[in-house]
Parts: structure tokens; C-alpha cells; sequence
């Protein structure tokens, strides 16, 4: 999807609620991975029905197979099904979107658990090259692994998503 196309499937659609009542968000876009976000069921289908059209229009395909819905803050029985085409998208728990999992529950903590094992393996590899380069001594050294670490280690978090969709690799 090209960036600036993604105001055509999302027009006209509020987006979820974010900490302020006043911002609102419909989607998160980065490189070909794109998650939509809406309050309110019908709203959340209007978009998917527009992406739809917007991928057929481009010679394209939603890839259903890899399509997954969140509900979050829902007891977890009789919430809306969501389809793309006419094919059912699956329904989860959790879903992950530039390596950070986001849980329907919203347990932050469970998500920073997942984030830590990763960012503690890092942390040992440069130890690790440390050691075997004989930098001990150079700390300037150290501090440059150490912020290359930390600059691909980001993620950005939203506060309540509302109904999310993610559609991962398209």
C-alpha cells in the first residue's frame, strides 16, 4: 500500500480512541506492514472493506491466511467476526507488529517479558565480542554496541486500541 493512499480506505472511519479523547487512530504503517484500528465493529469492517477494494483496484490480494483480529478489552464471548472478500479472518489473543506483542488484555508486562529475553541476548553478545576483541579497556568502544543495541531494540506503544486488525507481510 502506498502511504499516501492509506487516507482513501480509512476516510470516514473515527479509529480508536487513544489516552486523549480527541486522537483517534485508524492505522499503523510501517513498510509493508499495516495494522488497522477501530472502537466500534462496524467501522473496523468499512475499512477492511475498503482496503479490499483497494488491493483488487491495484491488481492485488489481502492475504486472509496471514489477516488476524484482536479484540481488545472484550470478555472474550460474543464479539463480531470480521471478513475480508468473504473470507473469515481468524480471531486471536495477541498479535505482533514490528516485534513488540500486543495482548488483548492489554498485560503490558507479559509484553515487555517477551521483549526482554531478546534485548538480554543482546546484551550478553556484546559482552560476549567484548571479551573475545579484547575492548575491556576501550569504553568508547562499548558505548557504541551498546547504542546500536539500543537503536534496534525501539518500538512504539499505543494506549487502547480498540478493535484491532493486523495484516502482517502484505
Amino acid at each position: 500500500m502506498e502511504t499516501c493512499d492509506i487516507d482513501l480506505i480509512t476516510e470516514g472511519v473515527d479509529g480508536a480512541i487513544t489516552g486523549f479523547s480527541t486522537v483517534r487512530v485508524t492505522h499503523m504503517l510501517y513498510a509493508n506492514d499495516l495494522c488497522l484500528t477501530a472502537n466500534r465493529p462496524d467501522q473496523l469492517q468499512t475499512v477492511l472493506n475498503c482496503l479490499n477494494e483497494y488491493a483488487r483496484s491495484k491488481g492485488f490480494t489481502i492475504n486472509t491466511a496471514m489477516s488476524e483480529v484482536v479484540h481488545f478489552n472484550s470478555p472474550g464471548f460474543n464479539v463480531p467476526a470480521f471478513s475480508v472478500g468473504g473470507a473469515p479472518l481468524a480471531s486471536k489473543d495477541s498479535f505482533k507488529y514490528l516485534g513488540m506483542v500486543f495482548y488483548g488484555t492489554h498485560n503490558m508486562s507479559k509484553s515487555a517479558e517477551h521483549m526482554l529475553g531478546p534485548f538480554m541476548a543482546g546484551c550478553h553478545k556484546i559482552r560476549q565480542y567484548v571479551q573475545e576483541h579484547h575492548l575491556i579497556d576501550r569504553p568508547h568502544a562499548l558505548l557504541w554496541l551498546t547504542k546500536l543495541l539500543r537503536y534496534s531494540c525501539q518500538y512504539v506503544c499505543l494506549p487502547d486500541l480498540g478493535n484491532t486488525v493486523h495484516e502482517a507481510g502484505q
